[in-house]
């Protein structure tokens, strides 16, 4: 491993430490609900340099409500109100309801009344029976959110229902002032509908209002936490978008290393060539014709019709060549893995390569894989992957350009770096050795990201081989491609469990972190589907429109922070395919339909859902792909 790459490796794993341990920091710009309001701030007579600078008072007999009310200027950073605290005591036996209403104030402080119109928030009423016969601090608590935005003036008002009440001198509410300073207490007086100033105060109500502000703090007690959400959400994401960033800038910033061309080597290793098929009749003839066309001449091929009801077997038995060689396979489980070790009973070969029976392999493939074993000593290989099919429909294309950006930027990148590349399903190669090391194929769900992880775990080396290319078949149906991602998935959720129980989930993480993180993507897409219900839930309890400045104040930082993200990694992805595509009307249109691509994408969030609804069900035999849809 050269110096680059030892660098390049230690700087990817501290970074990824980095974020995993300081990661829920980044929690701060994440909008949380909390349990409960934190009084923040005040103004009263031994504070007065509060961001609450409250500045008049006002009384309002208008029909229909009785009030009084404060006003303030928002000279604070932004903020949410959850509740606002007043001095009241009863005198008699009033049964008015009280309520607290936060109104946005357009007139001059002092000159204008209570604005009764488009109130920003109301409390939960207060009834003033429950009042004590002594000044208490009486918290009002509002029903729903209101974001109180820097520069803005506002109104809160007490207030009653509406009037329709007598006035009765020996039943009222009293608003004092500050209760410390008793020359203060008694200045406005509210009866059953109607409020009226005490001529033996001088009305100031100046000091009698405190404001609790919490930071995406809701009212009443309905209000909840969500940071056990926005933390793992925050942090898992943040490492995914790293993940990314890092690994194509290695991509595109760092040429291939050229293949050591080896020695002349008279007898070069035999190669076993698995073919394992399901009722593939329709296109194992041309996978097994293309195997014996390959430029490496000592090979055998290996056909394993499993479970087939169709006549894959004998279209196979039809090449009248003895290196072609066809077993059937029956069993009551079904998988790629059992077909897989089955064939691999037979093999003579020094190496095994596999392949999809819908795959379309490059006639210098098994060799270009070989060499790159000899010369550099690779106990694994994969080849590159491109769609067989990109012209089929859009969703073929699709997923053409998902392989063309993706598997280039974690392969590449990854080996570019001196970490372990991956395997992709189709076109793998390792050696006999190695495979009887690990003890040979398992039959999961995701047969090739076993393979990989557990020959990483055992400490062989994975490479990847961009010179070898085999084309593989692109589902053109949206429901196939859900299935067949549904298996992907649920893969991953076996893998896990596994290495869960055999204890090899750090040896994974100290070997190849990339890989250890790409293997809980399950779980990246879970925090995307909990970020946009967070999302959701945040902004319909806290009223705010997308681009209402009450929104912005609150995801300003992480809006910033994603949106260079997603620039980054376009400029990234346009650079990449600049380097995968082949002509230049390939690249134009990938380029072109990377904003489609991203839509596509959503296709993962139906995934998880039909992982969470049909997790029983979702086996090798409900969700075979079918085969056979070749170019227009």
């Amino acid at each position: 491993m050269n110096s680059f790459k030892r660098k390049s490796s230690s700087v990817l794993v501290l970074t990824l430490l980095i974020f995993a341990v300081l990661g829920p920091a980044l929690t701060v710009f994440i909008p949380v609900v909390r349990s409960e309001d934190n009084l923040i701030d005040s103004y009263n007579q031994t504070n007065q340099d509060s961001y609450v600078k409250i500045d008049a008072f006002y009384w309002n007999n208008i029909t229909g409500y009785a009030a009084v009310g404060q006003t303030f200027n928002m000279s604070s950073p932004n903020a949410t109100i959850g509740s606002a605290q007043f001095y009241l005591k009863k005198t008699g036996n009033p049964t008015v309801d009280l309520y607290a209403v936060l109104y946005e104030h357009a007139g001059e402080f002092g000159t204008s009344g209570i604005p009764f119109i488009n109130a920003l928030a109301s409390s939960i009423p207060v009834n003033s029976s429950s009042l004590s016969s002594s000044f208490e601090l009486t918290t009002f608590t509002f029903r729903e959110h209101a974001y109180l935005i820097e520069g803005k003036k506002y109104c809160i008002a007490v207030q009653t229902a509406s009037a329709g009440g007598r006035v009765d001198a020996s039943n009222y509410v009293n608003v004092a002032l500050d209760f410390s300073n008793s020359s203060h207490e008694g200045n406005y007086f509210a009866y059953d509908g109607r409020w009226t100033a005490n001529p033996e105060g001088p009305g100031d109500l100046c000091y009698s209002v405190y404001f609790a502000f919490a930071v995406g703090g809701a009212g009443g007690d309905t209000s909840f936490s969500l940071s056990f959400i926005t933390i793992p959400i925050t942090v898992y994401t943040s490492i995914y978008y790293f993940m990314w960033l890092f690994l194509s800038f290695v991509h595109v910033s760092k040429k291939d290393e050229p293949l050591i061309e080896p020695k002349f080597n008279p007898h070069p290793p035999m190669v076993s060539v698995l073919l394992p098929c399901r009722n593939e009749e329709a296109v194992i003839g041309t996978v097994i014709q293309q195997c014996l066309d390959q430029t490496h001449k000592n090979l055998e091929i290996i056909v394993v019709a499993h479970n087939c009801t169709d006549n894959t077997a004998e279209v196979a038995r039809q090449f009248n060549d003895p290196r072609v060689k066809v077993y059937e396979l029956n069993t009551e489980d079904v998988g790629k893995g059992l077909g897989l070790n089955y064939g691999a009973k037979f093999a003579q070969g020094e190496i095994i390569i596999y392949f999809d029976s819908d795959s379309i392999i490059s006639k210098d493939y098994i060799e270009k894989v070989v060499d790159l074993m000899v010369s550099k000593g690779y106990e694994v290989v994969q080849g590159k992957i491109v769609g067989s099919n990109p012209g089929y429909n859009k969703l073929c294309f699709l997923q053409h350009l998902e392989n063309q950006i993706f598997l280039s930027m974690f392969w590449g990148g990854k080996q570019k770096v001196g970490l372990p590349a991956g395997l992709g399903g189709t076109g793998v190669s390792i050696k006999r050795s190695a495979l009887d090391k690990i003890g040979g194929f398992r039959n999961i769900l995701i047969e090739d990201f076993d393979l990989c992880v557990r020959a990483q775990v055992a400490g062989q080396r994975v490479g990847y081989c961009q010179e070898a290319v085999v084309y593989d078949e692109k589902v053109p149906k949206y429901n196939m491609l859900i299935r067949q991602r549904s298996r992907w998935m649920a893969g991953h959720v076996q893998l896990i469990v596994s290495m869960i129980k055999e204890k090899t989930l750090g040896k994974l993480f100290i070997k190849n972190p990339v890989d250890f993180f790409q293997l809980f993507s399950p779980v990246y897409t879970l925090c995307l589907w909990l970020g946009v219900f967070v999302g959701i839930v945040t902004t319909l309890q806290n009223q705010a429109h997308l681009f209402s400045s009450g929104w912005i104040s609150f995801f300003y930082v992480p809006l910033i922070f994603f949106l260079v993200q997603t620039l980054a990694l376009q400029l990234l992805f346009v650079l990449i395919l600049r380097r995968e595509c082949t002509t230049k009307e390939e690249f134009r249109k990938s380029v072109l339909n990377l904003p489609l691509f991203y839509i596509y994408s959503m296709h993962w969030f139906w995934v998880l859902l039909r992982l969470v609804v049909y997790r029983n069900k979702i086996t090798w035999a409900h969700t075979k792909t079918e085969h056979g849809f070749r170019r227009k």
